[in-house]
């Protein structure tokens, strides 16, 4: 009995594909998530190997010749990966030689029957240059492709052990194979073969779950939804460092993340080469791509790494490294275990709370809020006459900057404002929350971590602010997650918004002061500073500025307190993308 409650013909397979990095397994994980529907995890090319050894089995020719190809494909690791024990006889029983499609079919129903599902589908990038195949095997299946602006793709390539060695070979790579599959969509109808956009998946999942199911020929399921419970079972845990978001409902922060983290060479190079099916497949693209010297540059460092020339020479030499991805999985593991530093910030300042340092009438000394007030002002100048406004406070301990501000933006006579706040300390919250609960609304002020995105979200709604700052909770972070920071919260910001960035910068006479002053407290226990002061580690800001120039997509200003002491890092997103 389907979804529906009605008896049914069963539908085709469903085989879901797209380039590498594309969003395949997400895909597949919502879509296995339905109640009806049972996606084993990829098996990468095996069908397609396998197909092109049947001579190895006498093409299948008699039952002896089938059962060696039964055993081979049970001793296999993608077939072991699959989060079920198969019982050999019962893949065995029924099958006739000669069939190869058979079973293939036969995995697939048999892994669905044990999830208890009607239906089955199949996940395998491989499908992208072998569809001809597969649709010579089943000729009745339906053909689900992902795809993902390219240049996001290439960016997510630069942190794999495996694929594309550059921008370069990635905008290849990815123009190819994506015109040829789509040249092999073409020949199929519009019931057989359809096109989504990982960006689509991310920000209008339901939507367009709704329209993948009408295309598979199901009734949708809020279920589908409800994938990240899946992944213990679905994914080993020693291979979930590939996938680290697929334990979080949809991170609308990871569509046109390029806007924000590639370069202005990298985006030529990329776009000289796929700048056209970028336009075909409806992303924004260069109308004309620049020529300038960095980008021939940067295009010369790639053609002489291709092939991944110099990863194979580093390997030589002996110099091994695990990739961005894994090392970034591994740190996130380090900053959930309770040693690390969200933990000592919610333990050291939630005391300070308790203590009575931190209360619901904490105020700003004048000085620090005169030049607060200067620099908020300075940006209500430049957003002109907008017509409403949300700021963000990240970090907003006890409400005192909240609570300054309205009294700035009140002054200033602007409205409508939306106000929001998050502190990693949960005693913090409950202090700003009593402090501005008569014109800040509970649900707008919560607990988080400036380094996760899912902080910045607040009543179920991914947003955008224009206005984003931090007071002194950049130097709270180990210095190797400062500036992640920074690009967590640019991330969230609206197109001509505003990131205020108010702390010390290290490089500065009174950093290096503070900071030998914190070096006598800590280590000679001669009190120089406040203990709780040696957590901090004040950023540098004036690197920070620079890298986020090269971004492309931001202009940066850097304003330093009366006293010399306090700066301000003011980041402002352009209102268009750069072209």
């Amino acid at each position: 009995m389907s979804l529906d409650g009605k008896y049914r013909k069963p539908i085709p397979p469903i085989f879901m594909f797209g380039f590498e990095r594309s969003g395949t397994t997400l895909l597949s994980m919502m879509v296995g998530s339905h109640p009806e529907i049972a996606v084993p995890l990829s098996v990468t090319g095996l069908w397609y190997r396998y197909a092109g050894q049947l001579n190895a089995y006498q093409q299948l020719a008699d039952f002896k010749d089938l059962e060696h190809l039964v055993d081979d494909l049970l001793t296999e690791e993608r077939i072991r990966l699959w989060d079920v024990r198969f019982n050999r006889e019962e893949v065995l029983d029924g099958l006739k030689p000669g069939n190869f499609a058979a079973v293939i079919e036969r995995f697939h129903s048999l892994y669905a029957r044990y999830k208890g599902k009607l239906f089955w589908g199949n996940l395998d990038i491989a499908t992208l240059d072998n569809m001809d195949e597969t649709n010579r095997w089943f000729p009745e299946a339906r053909f689900l492709h992902i795809v993902r602006d390219g240049r996001d793709v290439a960016l997510s390539h630069e942190t794999m052990p495996y694929g594309a060695s550059n921008t370069l070979e990635a905008a290849e790579k990815w123009v190819h194979r994506l015109r040829v599959n789509l040249k092999m969509g073409a020949m199929l109808s519009a019931e057989r073969y359809m096109i989504i956009r990982y960006e689509d998946l991310i920000l209008e999942s339901e939507t367009t779950l709704q329209r993948i199911c009408q295309f598979i020929g199901v009734v949708y399921s809020p279920a589908m939804l409800n994938y990240p419970r899946m992944v213990t079972e679905k994914i080993p845990e020693d291979r979930r460092w590939l996938w680290p978001a697929l334990e979080k409902l949809p991170v609308k922060s990871k569509a046109y993340g390029w806007k924000y983290k590639m370069s202005a060479s990298k985006r030529m190079v990329f776009e000289g080469v796929a700048n056209n099916l970028l336009k075909e497949l409806d992303y924004e693209a260069y109308d004309r791509v620049p020529k300038l010297l960095s980008g021939y540059a940067f295009e010369l460092w790639c053609f002489l790494g291709r092939g991944g020339r110099f990863k194979r020479l580093t390997t030589k030499l002996g110099i091994k490294r695990k990739s961005k991805l894994e090392r970034s999985w591994h740190k996130a593991q380090q900053t959930d275990s309770g040693n690390e530093y969200s933990t000592a910030q919610q333990t050291s300042f939630g005391a300070l709370v308790r203590n009575g340092v931190y209360d619901a009438d904490f105020e700003h000394a004048q000085p620090a809020k005169a030049f607060f007030r200067d620099c908020m002002r300075y940006i209500y100048e430049q957003l002109g006459s907008a017509t409403s406004l949300s700021i963000l406070d990240c970090g907003c301990g006890p409400g005192a900057w909240l609570d300054f501000v309205r009294q700035i933006t009140d002054g200033e006579g602007i409205s409508p404002i939306s106000y929001y706040g998050f502190d990693v300390t949960s005693e913090m919250v409950e202090v700003v929350r009593r402090r501005l609960s008569p014109w800040i609304a509970t649900e707008h002020l919560q607990q988080g971590d400036i380094l996760k995105d899912e902080s910045y979200t607040f009543q179920q709604n991914d947003q955008h602010y224009s206005i984003i700052y931090a007071y002194d909770v950049i130097q709270q972070l180990p210095p190797k997650l400062q500036f992640d920071a920074c690009k967590v919260m640019l991330r969230h910001l609206a197109p001509g918004g505003f990131v205020l960035i108010f702390d010390h910068d290290n490089q500065s006479l009174y950093g290096r002061i503070m900071g030998f002053k914190k070096f006598i407290t800590r280590h000679l226990k001669i009190e120089l500073v406040p203990p709780y002061y040696c957590n901090a580690r004040y950023p540098a800001l004036a690197k920070f500025a620079d890298r986020i120039r090269a971004l492309g997509q931001f202009a940066t200003e850097i304003k330093v307190a009366p006293d010399g002491k306090k700066r301000a890092l003011i980041i402002h997103a352009f209102a268009k993308p750069m072209r």
